[in-house]
């Protein structure tokens, strides 16, 4: 039996008694393997990740589950359980006031995304113009597993969005977190974001965000620029980019930190322009300045050039050719994709990602990654996905893998 989807079913199927009729979604998906582990055990680790939601008719209550169980029937690796999401919404005075609580995943209330146990309240004004929200929770780091990873945050913010043709958006946030994972240290952030469409040809729009830590007198991030739009078919977005998180500070390490000690500076210009009713074509280039060892600085550059074309089969392709240079060396590649559906019921897929790259190091070599897959909907409650891949590099010499994945849909009213 599938356990974790009948958990699942049970509890939301009460928990609509007690409310009132609406719509219950539930998503159940197995993924299975076979593998060697590094004491020449034989494991076969099987997944299932769990999701449903129930929604009432006045959509006034809403309820939101995700977890994921781990079991090896060969015993020889350990069963665990994992919550992602489990919260609720409600609207306590409708247009006015909606509480949530619960465990989810946050990109509202807190600077930044967070898996966060919150508690939280928004109030909407002048016709929803303007939000007011506050909240209280602990932020988690759910992929390291280890629950004394966290942090204890609380904040306010507020939103606002003019009514007009050309609207203004403007979003102000402030969190304290205390990281006790970290002797307790302080962050005081401050987030700052605006969005505004400008009169004028090529309809340019401005966009703005930073984030800053007032308690260390820190600027975290200041990301700003314009998106143009030269004809209907044409797009253009320049950005420009500072960062800077303090190592030391928070539950989670920032992807900067592996490249920079210090403020990082970008410059970023990306074109597309739709060549025809089937052809899209794009490129986009990058300079990077950031701090290396001690008080010296390096830079990198790199581009990207994309094609998108449909076929009149229904097949969609695409291609990128992209390279990077730095300090560290440099790396050339191609990457490409297809996808078509031969039915209704059957959909293949292929990506081949080939690349080339030169190392400070002296190293030079290639790597390779291969995927190609089939999706077959049965009936209609059920999709299989079946894959294999290919991969080689410079950590791996020939690595090859075949998975089988097997998803129950329910989406049903009550």
């Amino acid at each position: 039996m599938n356990y974790p989807l009948f958990i699942t079913v049970l509890f939301f199927s009460f928990l609509s008694i007690n409310c009132q009729a609406g719509l219950f979604r539930a998503e159940s998906e197995t993924l299975n393997s076979i593998r060697v582990n590094d004491k020449n055990k034989t494991e076969a680790p099987t997944y299932e990740f769990v999701s449903a939601s129930f929604v009432n008719e006045k959509r006034d209550f809403e309820i939101n589950s995700d977890f994921s169980m781990f079991a090896d029937p060969t015993g020889n690796a350990s069963n665990k359980a994992y919550l992602y999401i489990m919260d609720a919404r409600y609207s306590v005075v409708p247009d006015f006031m909606t509480i949530r609580c619960g465990r989810s995943f946050d990109v509202v209330n807190t600077v930044g995304p967070s898996s966060v146990d919150i508690l939280s309240a928004e109030f909407y004004l002048m016709n929803k113009q303007v939000r007011l929200g506050a909240f209280v929770g602990i932020e988690r780091k759910l992929e390291s597993f280890d629950s004394d990873l966290h942090s204890n945050i609380a904040g306010v913010r507020a939103d606002y969005h003019s009514d007009d043709r050309q609207p203004l958006y403007l979003s102000t946030k402030f969190e304290q977190r205390v990281n006790v994972s970290n002797n307790n240290s302080m962050e005081d952030l401050l987030q700052f974001s605006g969005k505004k469409p400008l009169p004028g040809a090529w309809n340019p729009e401005f966009i703005i965000d930073s984030v800053s830590d007032v308690y260390n007198s820190n600027l975290n991030r200041l990301e700003f620029g314009f998106d143009v739009y030269p004809s209907i078919v044409t797009f253009s977005k320049i950005r420009f980019m500072t960062y800077d998180v303090l190592p030391q500070t928070g539950i989670e390490q920032p992807i900067f930190s592996l490249f920079s000690t210090g403020p990082l500076y970008e410059g970023r210009y990306q074109f597309e322009k739709k060549l025809s009713p089937k052809f899209t074509g794009s490129f986009s280039v990058f300079y990077d300045d950031y701090l290396l060892v001690g008080t010296q600085r390096t830079s990198g550059l790199g581009g990207e050039i994309e094609g998108k074309f449909l076929h009149d089969s229904g097949t969609k392709f695409n291609n990128v050719v992209y390279y990077f240079e730095s300090y560290g060396g440099t790396a050339i590649g191609d990457r490409i994709g297809a996808q078509t559906e031969t039915s209704k019921k059957n959909e293949f897929y292929g990506l081949l990602d080939m690349t080339y790259y030169e190392k400070i190091t002296s190293s030079r070599r290639g790597a390779f990654t291969g995927e190609a897959g089939w999706t077959r909907y049965l009936g209609q409650k059920f999709k299989l996905t079946l894959s294999a891949q290919a991969s080689s590099n410079n950590v791996l010499k020939e690595d090859f893998r075949s998975v089988a994945r097997l998803t129950y849909l329910l989406w049903d009213e009550i």
